[in-house]
């Protein structure tokens, strides 16, 4: 999976903070463990180590540190589905230091919201940091292109994504990186989707569910199949798409309680039961996702 976090913690030139009893080495350790259990979608974990490191940096005057925590915190935000309180955490990270990485988690949040210029703006800054900086891994500027070809889908600028995700492909077939390679075929199906061509899409997602169970990533696997959800739903069959989405919001639940993670599947299904013309079930999910909105 794909890792948002900054490597801030390379350039910090202190030892400890003087107003903290955190040293260096224990924040870095905690870092190291935010990202491990992000890999392995323990989101609870994460959560748990971000909000920590969030209160040891406001007890700081360490500005890197204080950017590094808000920027761990606008990432699993995101996993959640806060958007909203992703975007304003990876906004203040950036307020205290601008990072390539956090400018990709934070497009990749605006590109979820629809913020579509604002998006591109800052897949575009991620990128050309990425790309001016000698020490910038190859993956890591390849995951900023599926940044910049994700933005791109949604405004329908069809050609243009498929161009820099094949470029992508390329790259990962040649390196033989999985997670890439992986991400990359994520992003051709919701090409197809957006394009009009769900049944192009299907084959995709059905590769992606059965890597993603081999590799033990349910919430990976959760995310597919909610997309093959959508290719259900785009060809009017909702039936089949409700089912999909329900087996998405069973998997995610069984990593986290907390459900606003869910909620992309209660919209997508409360829009299948619109479509099927069952108000009364549409209206109740409707008035529930407003109800995890206000937790």
């Amino acid at each position: 999976m794909k890792k948002i976090l900054p490597i801030l913690f390379l350039f910090f030139t202190f030892c400890s903070d003087k107003q903290t009893d955190t040293t260096q080495e224990e924040w870095i350790e905690m870092s190291k463990k935010f990202s491990g259990f992000i890999d392995k979608d323990e989101f609870d974990s994460a959560l748990s180590i971000a909000n920590n490191r969030m209160r040891i940096a406001e007890s700081s005057s360490n500005d890197l540190w204080k950017a590094d925590a808000n920027n761990d915190l606008g990432l699993i935000l995101m996993y959640f589905g806060q958007l909203e309180k992703s975007e304003k955490y990876y906004i203040k990270s950036i307020d205290y230091h601008e990072d390539a990485g956090t400018l990709y988690g934070l497009s990749l949040v605006q590109r979820r919201l629809g913020k579509y210029d604002e998006a591109y703006l800052n897949a575009t800054k991620s990128y050309e940091l990425y790309r001016s900086d000698s020490t910038t891994k190859q993956e890591d500027l390849n995951f900023s292109k599926l940044s910049l070809a994700s933005i791109l889908n949604g405004q329908q600028k069809f050609e243009e994504s498929a161009k820099l995700v094949n470029e992508v492909i390329l790259f990962a077939q040649h390196e033989t990186d999985s997670t890439l390679l992986m991400e990359s075929m994520d992003m051709l199906g919701s090409i197809c989707v957006y394009s009009g061509q769900p049944e192009k899409a299907h084959p995709l997602y059905k590769k992606l569910i059965k890597y993603y169970e081999s590799q033990d990533l349910p919430i990976k696997t959760a995310e597919s199949y909610n997309d093959l959800g959508t290719v259900f739903h785009q060809q009017n069959e909702y039936d089949s798409a409700i089912a999909y989405y329900r087996k998405s919001m069973e998997l995610k639940l069984q990593r986290t309680q907390d459900s606003s993670i869910i909620l992309v599947n209660l919209a997508n299904i409360a829009n299948a039961y619109g479509r099927l013309n069952e108000p009364d079930k549409e209206k109740e999910l409707r008035s529930l996702i407003d109800r995890i909105k206000r937790q």
